[in-house]
This record gives C-alpha cells, structure tokens and sequence, in this order.
C-alpha cells in the first residue's frame, strides 16, 4: 500500500510540474511573476527560465502586432505601445 502512496505521490508532483510549464500569461500575471510594462511588453518579476521564455514569446508576438498596427495607421511603433500598454496597465499588474 506504502508503494501506491508513493506512486500517488509521484503521479501528482509529476503532474504540478507539467502544470508549472504550462503556465500562460494569465496564470503568470495572477502569480506575480509578470507585469505588464508602459511600452505594453511584459517583464519578468520572479521565476526561471519558463518564466523568461513566456515573456518572449508573448513580448515577440505583440510587437509583431504593434508593428502592424503602426504601419497601418501611420505613426510610430513606439506611440502604438504606450497606447497598449497604458490600456494593459489598466486591466492586469502594473510593473513597479
């Protein structure tokens, strides 16, 4: 019986670790562990490298769309992402 316990135990931790590397933005905002910047990128406040990774992939697709955006309207990139992240800053943490 000790041996399923320790299966039990093993399956569940194996588990919150899959969990843990699959945190999205949501999770991670809630958590602390990012924040949303004046030029609408996140930042990292605490955690590791998945931490850092959800960071770049999510600041690497949101520049491609300030970029666009900027483009279609005329002005620059940087003027798009304080507008974003003035409206990101509103409705999720602020960074410090």
């Amino acid at each position: 019986m000790k041996a399923l316990g320790g299966l039990a135990l093993g399956v569940y931790l194996f588990g919150l670790a899959g969990a843990a590397q699959a945190m999205d933005l949501e999770t991670a905002r809630a958590q602390g562990i990012l924040c949303e910047g004046q030029d609408g990128l996140v930042r990292v406040l605490t955690g590791g490298p998945e931490a850092t990774a959800l960071a770049e992939t999510t600041n690497a697709r949101r520049l491609q769309i300030y970029r666009d955006s900027a483009q279609r309207q005329g002005v620059g990139v940087e003027q798009v992402q304080a507008v974003s992240g003035a409206s990101l800053r509103q409705k999720h943490p602020a960074c410090p």
